[in-house]
């Protein structure tokens, strides 16, 4: 967990922000491709064709707009104030919240979740088998967040790959205030409030996929 947070540097969070939403490139190229094929013709159907294509544009554009906890994210231990790991947070194709870890402080891509072992598959958990045999690396350990409202998640689950325990999962996002740079609050829990929190750091893809 963080408990001191890093100096703000204006530039880094413009990359980040622009790697959080590196697919706008491609949506500039689909809309001008659009722009061209429905404007080519006679007057009447280029005015037919401008509401639809505004229409296709405004709808596009609620779809692809990423949620504010979706990225890059860096995790802390609290007491070393040291990088524990790097994810990467995505809502699926389903609708839901999903993370997995980029890399993970003092371990190998290949390393297996070795706290896991004994543990039976994890009910609605996207990845079939035994969660022992499962990499540490590309494992969704955050899984099925449901949407509460723009930045905010919960109902769904978070597995620690260190001893292979379930808890109940709340994320929060919040934005950057002055000095302080965005930050991602991960609560896990058993149940009845209890649990703990870990604040993570906005990150880039590049950070979040070196900590070794």
């Amino acid at each position: 967990m963080l408990s001191r947070i890093r100096a703000f540097s204006p530039v880094k969070s413009i990359n980040n922000e622009i790697a959080r939403v590196k697919n706008i490139r491609l949506r500039y190229y689909f809309y001008s491709l659009m722009f061209f094929g429905l404007f080519c013709g006679s007057e009447k159907k280029m005015k037919k064709n401008l509401c639809i294509f505004t229409i296709l544009l405004f709808c596009t554009g609620v779809v692809c707009a990423a949620d504010p906890a979706e990225g890059y994210w860096i995790s802390w231990d609290e007491k070393t104030d040291k990088a524990t790991g790097g994810w990467y947070i995505h809502v699926n194709s389903d609708g839901m919240l999903y993370g997995e870890m980029l890399s993970a402080a003092g371990f190998t891509p290949e390393t297996k979740a070795y706290g896991a072992k004994g543990k039976k598959p994890y009910k609605n958990f996207p990845v079939a088998g035994n969660p022992e045999d499962m990499p540490l690396v590309g494992t969704p350990w955050i899984f099925c967040m449901k949407k509460v409202k723009d930045g905010i998640w919960a109902g769904g689950n978070i597995v620690d790959p260190g001893d292979g325990n379930l808890y109940k999962c709340k994320i929060t996002y919040h934005g950057a205030s002055g000095a302080k740079p965005a930050w991602l609050e991960v609560l896990g829990e058993i149940g009845l409030g209890i649990g703990r929190s870990q604040r993570w750091r906005l990150s880039s893809e590049e950070e979040a996929s070196s900590i070794w």
